[in-house]
């Protein structure tokens, strides 16, 4: 009898250990900040994450994709953040409402996109006239652009991102479809890895991604300075948001905190985007 009490005890014991470790662990999931969307935000939003939750302990979960994918999660309650390289558009808010989720954009930096080439290519700025009938198929070779007698290979972005959707605007406009010849990768580094690897390649990406093994070329005479993205002369000038679910509060809020503050400020500026003084 005392052995069968000693047995109910323990068994007791070890449920209530694991109780107190599921509690624990359903307690940090709850608490726990998750960001997903936008790749032209992700290292960004990375080092804001690290710093945040060594400041703090609450643990903060970075995925992206695009800006649409966060748009997607974020309507469906699956994240506390969508990182957004352009504004959702109202599909996406309707979306989102009917699910008692208010779409509510916080502005975190001004970004760029930035046209790059293959580093052997001769040509130096382009206007963005010229940006429009290279990718609507209208002209195939660089000769036409001052350039070599080489043709033009076409990089773009898969549809759903953000640097897709805020080039189609800038660029193309909506009326307007971009030829069906131009390669399709699904990231800012697959873009330039793909241009920096093909000679003749033309792609474009966002300011923060910008290295040393693709060249970037002026647009319309302006170069993507941090003056000229600041005060948005350089034509590709885009601004980059955090959505939220209405009005944030608790972890959300105190992380929203730290983006607007000089240490997350300075933290944005190394990820390549331009902060408001």
């Amino acid at each position: 009898m005392k052995y069968c009490r000693m047995k109910y005890v323990a068994i007791a014991l070890t449920c209530a250990v694991f109780s107190t470790l599921a509690f624990a662990r359903a307690q940090a999931a709850e608490k726990a900040i998750i960001i997903t969307g936008s790749t032209s935000i992700s290292s960004a939003a990375e080092a804001l994450g690290s710093e945040f939750a060594r400041n703090t302990g609450i643990p903060v979960m970075v995925t992206t994709s695009n800006s649409g994918q966060g748009a997607k999660l974020l309507a469906v309650g699956t994240s506390s953040i969508a990182a957004m390289s352009r504004t959702m558009n109202l599909d996406e808010i309707d979306a989102a409402r009917a699910n008692g989720i208010e779409p509510n954009a916080h502005f975190i930096a001004f970004g760029a996109l930035v046209i790059v080439v293959n580093q052997a290519n001769p040509v130096t700025a382009l206007k963005v006239e010229e940006l429009h009938r290279l990718y609507s198929g209208a002209c195939f070779n660089w000769k036409e652009l001052g350039g070599v007698d080489e043709p033009v290979i076409l990089v773009r972005r898969e549809y759903g991102s953000g640097t897709q959707e805020t080039f189609t605007d800038m660029v193309m406009g909506q009326a307007n479809p971009m030829t069906a010849s131009a390669l399709i990768e699904i990231s800012n580094k697959a873009v330039r890895r793909r241009v920096a690897e093909t000679p003749g390649a033309i792609g474009f990406i966002s300011h923060g991604f910008l290295d040393a093994t693709v060249k970037s070329l002026s647009i319309n005479g302006v170069t993507h300075s941090t003056d000229a993205i600041l005060n948005e002369t350089y034509p590709l000038t885009r601004s980059l948001y955090f959505y939220t679910d209405g009005k944030p509060e608790g972890n959300v809020s105190r992380f929203l905190k730290l983006t607007e503050s000089m240490e997350g400020k300075q933290i944005l500026s190394n990820a390549g985007f331009v902060t408001k003084p």
